[in-house]
């Protein structure tokens, strides 16, 4: 079940290509492929690390546009702890550069958080998940779009104590403003629990590999802390197929490990092929399912009957969006272009 052993080719050269220049310490003096492989970039969120290399792409944000976005939400930070709301930054301000699009702010008081957005001209609306709001401005003409959370919570379903990740909060700097973020061990519960749960698809991108290995590399992480704190919300298990599967994406590109103090932990055979009709690391649809019955299952034996609930809620409907997404009309067209462009690039 763990080991994913399906065979897909390999990275492109174009795309080997990118990955070298993405993990260079300075500014790059390589030359990007021609032709550029867009699709790869934009899929792995690789556009504001080559940006910050120096390199200029006609899909990316500008630097200008990213900082105007994050004064504004930095102001609005600022409003919500005059307000007495506790609040930091989720999954939004990761430790290796991401486009700016959406920015995701975990609060203590979701209802009054909302109401002092609207009294600051945004336009909220209640999202599906009723653990989160979806706040929107225009400014200057641009738009600026900010989800409350409530809770670290998709489709219902709760995977960590928000008060934890609060209470946790230490700052990171962009663009000269300091943010409130989670620590480290929660950004790597955070950024695992959101690929295992709230993605469906459950697709693993090259930025995610660089983002946990950064933040590993940022100080000493002990992973068995990390599966306490998942197991408490029934997800101990899926946390560390995970982090296995992520770090062998990365040995498998870069010949090295995440940095831990418990380096054995990665001596696993989990393994994950690159899909090239994804352009990106894709779990097989059994393992999908697996991880959301052993989440299931964990709450049922810990009598954590509301979460039960939420589970049988949510996961039946996680199920049939990938069974659509993959095995759909519109993606078998997807699949008969790719192939097409890949025998073109062969001939």
């Amino acid at each position: 079940m763990l080991n994913q052993t399906t065979s897909r080719m390999p990275l492109r050269s174009s795309e080997q290509l990118i990955t070298s220049i993405v993990q260079e310490n300075e500014k790059s003096t390589s030359t990007l492929p021609e032709p550029l492989p867009e699709q790869f970039i934009k899929i792995n969120h690789l556009s504001a690390i080559l940006r910050d290399k120096g390199f200029e792409l006609p899909f990316a944000s500008t630097q200008s546009n990213d900082a105007f976005v994050l004064t504004e939400v930095s102001r609005i930070i600022h409003e919500l702890k005059d307000s007495g709301i506790y609040c930091v930054v989720i999954k939004s301000l990761p430790a290796v550069a991401k486009p700016i699009g959406d920015v995701d702010i975990l609060v203590d008081d979701l209802e009054k958080a909302g109401k002092l957005l609207e009294q600051n001209s945004y336009d909220v609306s209640i999202d599906p998940d009723p653990h989160k709001l979806l706040c929107l401005s225009t400014i200057d003409g641009i738009l600026v779009n900010i989800h409350l959370h409530g809770e670290i919570a998709w489709r219902r379903v709760i995977y960590l104590d928000p008060i934890d990740v609060i209470n946790s909060a230490t700052e990171r700097d962009f663009y000269g403003i300091s943010f409130p973020v989670a620590s480290p061990e929660f950004e790597i519960l955070i950024t695992s629990a959101h690929m295992l749960y709230e993605r469906g698809n459950m697709r693993v991108s090259l930025h995610n590999v660089l983002e946990l290995s950064a933040l590993f590399e940022s100080k000493n992480i002990s992973i068995s802390s990390l599966f306490d704190i998942a197991s408490k919300n029934g997800w101990g298990d899926s946390l560390i197929l995970f982090l296995q599967t992520a770090n062998a994406i990365h040995y498998q590109i870069f010949h090295e490990n995440f940095s831990t103090s418990e380096p054995n932990f990665f001596n696993s055979k989990t393994t994950l092929p690159y899909n090239p009709f994804f352009f990106n690391w894709t779990f097989s649809i059994r393992t999908m399912i697996w991880i959301r019955i052993r989440k299931l299952f964990t709450d049922f034996t810990s009598k954590n009957f509301r979460s039960v609930s939420d589970d049988l809620s949510a996961y039946p409907l996680d199920i049939l969006k990938v069974f659509t997404e993959r095995y759909g009309v519109i993606n078998t067209k997807r699949r008969l272009n790719i192939w097409k462009n890949i025998i073109r690039s062969m001939i």
